[in-house]
Protein backbone atom coordinates (compact mmCIF):
# COMPACT_ATOMS: atom_id res chain seq x y z
CA UNK A 1 0.00 0.00 0.00
CA UNK A 2 2.80 2.43 0.94
CA UNK A 3 4.73 1.61 -2.23
CA UNK A 4 1.57 2.21 -4.24
CA UNK A 5 1.09 5.63 -2.64
CA UNK A 6 4.70 6.64 -3.32
CA UNK A 7 4.43 5.45 -6.91
CA UNK A 8 1.18 7.42 -7.37
CA UNK A 9 2.79 10.51 -5.82
CA UNK A 10 5.81 10.30 -8.15
CA UNK A 11 3.46 9.82 -11.11
CA UNK A 12 1.42 12.88 -10.09
CA UNK A 13 4.59 14.98 -9.72
CA UNK A 14 5.82 13.79 -13.12
CA UNK A 15 2.48 14.66 -14.73
CA UNK A 16 2.52 18.11 -13.13
CA UNK A 17 6.05 18.69 -14.42
CA UNK A 18 5.09 17.50 -17.91
CA UNK A 19 2.03 19.76 -17.84
CA UNK A 20 4.16 22.70 -16.74
CA UNK A 21 6.75 22.08 -19.48
CA UNK A 22 4.05 21.71 -22.13
CA UNK A 23 2.46 24.96 -21.05
CA UNK A 24 5.90 26.65 -21.07
CA UNK A 25 6.59 25.37 -24.61
CA UNK A 26 3.13 26.52 -25.75
CA UNK A 27 3.71 30.01 -24.29
CA UNK A 28 7.16 30.23 -25.88
CA UNK A 29 5.80 29.18 -29.29
CA UNK A 30 2.61 31.26 -29.16
CA UNK A 31 3.35 34.79 -30.45
CA UNK A 32 0.17 36.30 -29.03
CA UNK A 33 0.80 34.79 -25.63
CA UNK A 34 4.43 35.93 -25.69
CA UNK A 35 3.45 39.53 -26.51
CA UNK A 36 0.82 39.43 -23.75
CA UNK A 37 3.39 38.09 -21.29
CA UNK A 38 5.95 40.71 -22.38
CA UNK A 39 3.32 43.44 -21.96
CA UNK A 40 2.32 42.02 -18.56
CA UNK A 41 6.00 41.87 -17.57
CA UNK A 42 6.51 45.48 -18.69
CA UNK A 43 3.42 46.54 -16.73
CA UNK A 44 4.74 44.74 -13.65
CA UNK A 45 8.14 46.43 -14.06
CA UNK A 46 6.48 49.84 -14.49
CA UNK A 47 4.31 49.28 -11.43
CA UNK A 48 7.31 48.16 -9.41
CA UNK A 49 9.31 51.20 -10.59
CA UNK A 50 6.41 53.52 -9.74
CA UNK A 51 6.22 51.96 -6.27
CA UNK A 52 9.98 52.38 -5.83
CA UNK A 53 9.75 56.03 -6.86
CA UNK A 54 6.82 56.60 -4.49
CA UNK A 55 8.70 54.99 -1.61
CA UNK A 56 11.82 57.04 -2.42
CA UNK A 57 9.74 60.24 -2.50
CA UNK A 58 8.17 59.34 0.84
CA UNK A 59 11.61 58.68 2.28
CA UNK A 60 12.90 62.03 0.99
CA UNK A 61 9.87 63.80 2.49
CA UNK A 62 10.38 62.06 5.85
CA UNK A 63 14.05 63.03 5.75
CA UNK A 64 13.16 66.67 4.97
CA UNK A 65 10.66 66.70 7.84
CA UNK A 66 13.28 65.24 10.16
CA UNK A 67 15.82 67.84 9.04
CA UNK A 68 13.27 70.62 9.60
CA UNK A 69 12.49 69.22 13.04
CA UNK A 70 16.20 69.11 13.96
CA UNK A 71 16.70 72.62 12.56
CA UNK A 72 13.80 73.88 14.71
CA UNK A 73 15.20 72.12 17.75
CA UNK A 74 18.65 73.59 17.08
CA UNK A 75 17.17 77.06 16.65
CA UNK A 76 15.13 76.68 19.86
CA UNK A 77 18.26 75.58 21.72
CA UNK A 78 20.24 78.47 20.28
CA UNK A 79 17.51 80.94 21.26
CA UNK A 80 17.31 79.47 24.79
CA UNK A 81 21.10 79.65 25.10
CA UNK A 82 21.10 83.31 24.01
CA UNK A 83 18.35 84.12 26.51
CA UNK A 84 20.20 82.29 29.27
CA UNK A 85 23.45 84.11 28.42
CA UNK A 86 21.62 87.47 28.43
CA UNK A 87 20.07 86.69 31.82
CA UNK A 88 23.43 85.57 33.20
CA UNK A 89 25.08 88.73 31.87
CA UNK A 90 22.34 90.89 33.43
CA UNK A 91 22.72 89.05 36.73
CA UNK A 92 26.51 89.49 36.58
CA UNK A 93 26.10 93.21 35.93
CA UNK A 94 23.71 93.48 38.88
CA UNK A 95 26.10 91.50 41.11
CA UNK A 96 28.95 93.78 40.00
CA UNK A 97 26.85 96.87 40.82
CA UNK A 98 26.01 95.48 44.24
CA UNK A 99 29.67 94.61 44.87
CA UNK A 100 30.73 98.10 43.76
CA UNK A 101 28.11 99.65 46.04
CA UNK A 102 29.35 97.57 48.99
CA UNK A 103 32.98 98.42 48.20
CA UNK A 104 32.09 102.11 47.92
CA UNK A 105 30.31 101.98 51.28
CA UNK A 106 33.23 100.13 52.85
CA UNK A 107 35.69 102.59 51.36
CA UNK A 108 33.63 105.53 52.64
CA UNK A 109 33.40 103.90 56.09
CA UNK A 110 37.18 103.33 56.17
CA UNK A 111 37.82 106.92 55.05
CA UNK A 112 35.46 108.26 57.72
CA UNK A 113 37.10 106.04 60.32
CA UNK A 114 40.53 107.34 59.26
CA UNK A 115 39.29 110.93 59.43
CA UNK A 116 37.78 110.26 62.86
CA UNK A 117 41.07 108.74 64.02
CA UNK A 118 43.00 111.73 62.64
CA UNK A 119 40.61 114.15 64.36
CA UNK A 120 40.88 112.21 67.61
CA UNK A 121 44.69 112.30 67.41
CA UNK A 122 44.58 116.03 66.74
CA UNK A 123 42.22 116.53 69.66
CA UNK A 124 44.42 114.37 71.87
CA UNK A 125 47.51 116.33 70.77
CA UNK A 126 45.64 119.58 71.49
CA UNK A 127 44.60 118.28 74.90
CA UNK A 128 48.20 117.25 75.61
CA UNK A 129 49.44 120.72 74.62
CA UNK A 130 46.82 122.36 76.79
CA UNK A 131 47.72 120.03 79.64
CA UNK A 132 51.40 120.82 79.17
CA UNK A 133 50.58 124.55 79.07
CA UNK A 134 48.49 124.20 82.22
CA UNK A 135 51.32 122.35 83.95
CA UNK A 136 53.75 124.98 82.85
CA UNK A 137 51.43 127.67 84.27
CA UNK A 138 51.00 125.63 87.42
CA UNK A 139 54.76 125.22 87.73
CA UNK A 140 55.22 128.95 87.13
CA UNK A 141 52.66 129.76 89.79
CA UNK A 142 54.26 127.41 92.23
CA UNK A 143 57.63 129.02 91.58
CA UNK A 144 56.15 132.48 92.14
CA UNK A 145 54.41 131.21 95.23
CA UNK A 146 57.67 129.89 96.59
CA UNK A 147 59.41 133.17 95.81
CA UNK A 148 56.78 135.05 97.67
CA UNK A 149 56.98 132.83 100.62
CA UNK A 150 60.69 133.27 100.91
Amino acid sequence: ERAKQLKQKREDERKALVEQKLEQRWRDQCEEMRSILVKRNQDDVCLERAEQLRLKAEQRERQKQEERMYARMWEDDRFAKCKREEMEAALQIERNREALKVLTLQSAAIEKQQEDMKRLKEQEAELLREEAALRALEDERMKEEKKRQQ
